[in-house]
């Protein structure tokens, strides 16, 4: 059972992630931010997904996962560091700003097709089981991702080779993933021998309840799961406004304190913007950190004065 205390956790990680998405998509949209997409309404599925996972599991997020960032730890100032791409973020700006990475809090990076990570999810899963870890790996992809390849690859693997993975699918409108084809997953996954559930992903007790599940299984070693948060975007079941009335009716939630509570938000939000803004941008040797075991002083100024050879380091 979910304790007061996670309860007020969970609700107060979406509240954040909601304001920043809203600030972040403005910014975005006067040119202050490279790119940017949007997760208001995703809130519930993106952290119930971080919710149900232990400190040492690893989560491999979509692109509009924040709330399961912000859940699982990651500071609002190391995200504002990102979306700026200044010489503080992780990524040092070689990547889009929709590509989280933070080792530190196991968050591994997206796919870029969307779907390309549910790959690496399973090979992760795989390597903790042979490694006799109890491990699971949550891998959250969008519904475009069913089409891909890789989908199909990933939970052919994953069932091959009874991987620790939960596979969660979410949708961000109706079109994205017609009714017909949330149908037909259960059908896919039992196809590869594995479980499925689905659940209402606007509300986060119940999304919850379904990975907590799912998450149960792959850490006993009962295998895969695949599931399906159903949304719909032209509706008025805001998952926050479930979640508070939820809290209220349990007498866990003061309707008085949320907008001072709001006001703290928009406070912190605009207190790591301002942070990333006057943060420096990467240095040019960055470039080639991470990239290289140990490439010489002389191969890096070479490369970033434009003047090396075809032939480069191993």
């Amino acid at each position: 059972m979910t304790s007061m205390d996670r309860l007020l956790e969970l609700y107060r990680a979406m509240r954040l992630a909601r304001h920043f998405a809203e600030r972040m998509n403005l910014l975005q949209r006067q040119g202050q931010v490279v790119f940017y997409l949007a997760s208001q309404g995703e809130e519930a599925v993106s952290a119930a997904a971080a919710h149900v996972l232990e400190k040492t599991d690893w989560l491999f997020p979509s692109f509009r996962d924040l709330a399961a960032l912000l859940h699982r730890g990651v500071p609002l100032v190391t995200l504002a560091h990102q979306y700026f791409a200044t010489g503080d973020a992780p990524a040092k700006g070689r990547v889009l700003p929709i590509f989280h990475a933070y080792r530190d809090w196991q968050i591994a990076p997206p796919g870029a097709n969307g779907a390309a990570h549910l790959l690496h999810a399973v090979g992760v899963a795989m390597a903790a089981r042979l490694r006799h870890e109890p491990c699971v790996v949550l891998a959250s992809f969008a519904a475009g991702a069913v089409d891909s390849g890789d989908f199909h690859a990933a939970l052919s693997l994953a069932s091959n080779f009874h991987a620790p993975v939960v596979f969660l699918c979410h949708q961000h409108s109706p079109e994205s993933l017609p009714a017909a084809i949330v149908s037909q997953l259960a059908q896919k996954a039992d196809g590869y021998g594995l479980a499925s559930s689905r659940a209402d992903g606007h509300d986060v007790l119940a999304m919850i309840s379904a990975l907590g599940e799912a998450v149960e299984r792959a850490r006993v070693g009962a295998g895969a799961t695949l599931v399906t948060a159903t949304t719909e975007e032209e509706t008025k079941r805001d998952p926050l406004v479930l979640l508070r009335n939820q809290l209220e009716r349990q007498k866990l939630w003061d309707p008085q304190q949320q907008k001072a509570e709001e006001q703290q938000d928009h406070e912190l939000i605009a207190a790591a913007i301002a942070t990333a803004k006057q943060a420096a941008p990467p240095a040019a040797d960055s470039l080639l950190q991470d990239v290289y075991s140990s490439p010489s002083t002389e191969t890096a100024a070479s490369i970033l004065s434009g003047s090396a050879s075809a032939t480069f380091p191993a």
